[in-house]
């Protein structure tokens, strides 16, 4: 009795210690497949990051972003890029290699934790990769959107004042000639000048980049001092046409009076 009892012993523990293989197994393999679906999403992921940066395309179009022009060419691009194309082929070499313990031949052998973990590493070294790779993409559209704020903002400015003095000439023209100022074409022209060159004088022209996207709204904001310089000059155009047709008819209604006095002496 004794004896069947230990052997009943054995089988039982022996029986019990398959069934919890049998369930590490099937956890392990649930796991090892979710892994392998999370590096798929991952070298999708980085494939993505590589196509901000695809001068194939132009800026803003696709996936493409604004200020990458030049980044797969310069040094710290060239780099990011090659080491995520290298990770990449690594995550769909270990893909391959890693689904096939899954398929064929060896699907029924069990999985061990390694296989596990493998996936896992192969997961980390394509996202860390990917995130260097949006790192120094960001930070060289950061320079870019720098260079072309201060650029942009030094154009405005100097377009602006220049725009601003031709007005004050003009506006300081009118003010000493009370007589064409109070004719009604001239007024006109010369109160639109004067509102928008005041106007003029309220606009923001400090860049800060301390942010991509503070870069971007300061080139937004230079392009509105720009835009006001050339609202300015079109506003000067027309007051200067204003007093160009005063003077005119000014000069024809003189010469037509030196006729008439002419005329009026000669008859005398």
């Amino acid at each position: 009795v004794a004896a069947i009892l230990v052997l009943t012993g054995i089988t039982g523990a022996v029986v019990t210690s398959h069934i919890q293989h049998k369930k590490d197994c099937q956890a392990r393999s649930v796991a090892f497949a979710d892994k392998l679906t999370q590096l798929d999403q991952s070298t999708v992921k980085a494939h993505d990051a590589l196509a901000t940066v695809d001068e194939s395309v132009k800026e803003g179009e696709g996936s493409r972003l604004a200020h990458t022009q030049g980044f797969t060419l310069a040094p710290e691009g060239q780099s990011a890029t090659a080491e995520l194309n290298d990770v990449i082929a690594k995550a769909e070499e270990a893909k391959t290699a890693e689904a096939a313990k899954v398929d064929g031949d060896k699907a029924s052998q069990c999985l061990s934790q390694q296989d596990v973990t493998d996936a896992e590493a192969a997961i980390k070294a394509i996202e860390d990769k990917t995130q260097s790779f949006i790192n120094a993409r960001d930070a060289y559209r950061l320079t870019k959107a720098t260079d072309e704020a201060n650029s942009t903002m030094d154009a405005a400015k100097s377009n602006l004042a220049q725009a601003q003095q031709d007005a004050a000439q003009q506006i300081g023209a009118v003010d000493a000639d009370s007589q064409m100022a109070s004719d009604g074409n001239v007024k006109a022209a010369y109160d639109a000048l004067k509102s928008v060159e005041g106007d003029s004088h309220t606009l923001s022209t400090t860049v800060t980049t301390s942010s991509y996207d503070e870069a971007v709204a300061s080139i937004e904001k230079a392009k509105t001092v720009d835009q006001k310089a050339n609202d300015i000059k079109k506003d000067l155009e027309s007051l200067k046409n204003a007093v160009n047709t005063y003077q005119e008819a000014k000069a024809a209604q003189a010469a037509a009076a030196s006729r008439s006095a002419r005329s009026y002496g000669s008859t005398g």
